[in-house]
């Protein structure tokens, strides 16, 4: 199976966080290709929906499915989303795409977009 990230950022590289996506995506390439896909530039609040449309017309083609971070997503444990993941691969799923919002959240007409799952990590907003 192979996964996207979609963000409206870019990880700068002189961060922690870079470090460490770094380091879980050599681990991770052993058994599965991750992708993050984020705007050449920065862009506002009311570009961001042309960005995730545009992006997921371009992966439309093997229907994937996309886990959006949501505060009004559906709450798993740790393990339960491990088990979920097992089950998307165990009936077929060629690609997940998960979509991160910014400090605004997600745009609410992503969900018309395609097969659009919600999660939460929490009821809050991470930036």
């Amino acid at each position: 199976m192979r996964y996207v990230f979609i963000t409206p950022w870019k990880i700068p590289q002189q961060s922690y966080l870079y470090d460490f996506v770094n380091e879980f995506q050599s681990r991770i390439s052993k058994f599965t290709t991750i992708t993050h896909i984020y705007p050449s530039s920065q862009i506002n609040q009311n570009e961001l929906y042309a960005f995730y449309a545009k992006e997921f017309k371009k992966l439309s083609v093997e229907n994937p499915l996309c886990i959006a971070l949501d505060e009004n997503g559906k709450n798993n444990s740790s393990a339960d989303f491990a088990k979920n993941l097992d089950q998307y691969e165990s009936r077929g799923e060629k690609m997940i795409i998960f979509c991160l919002g910014g400090a605004y959240g997600l745009p609410s007409e992503l969900k018309s977009l395609g097969r659009i799952e919600l999660i939460s990590l929490s009821q809050m907003t991470f930036p």
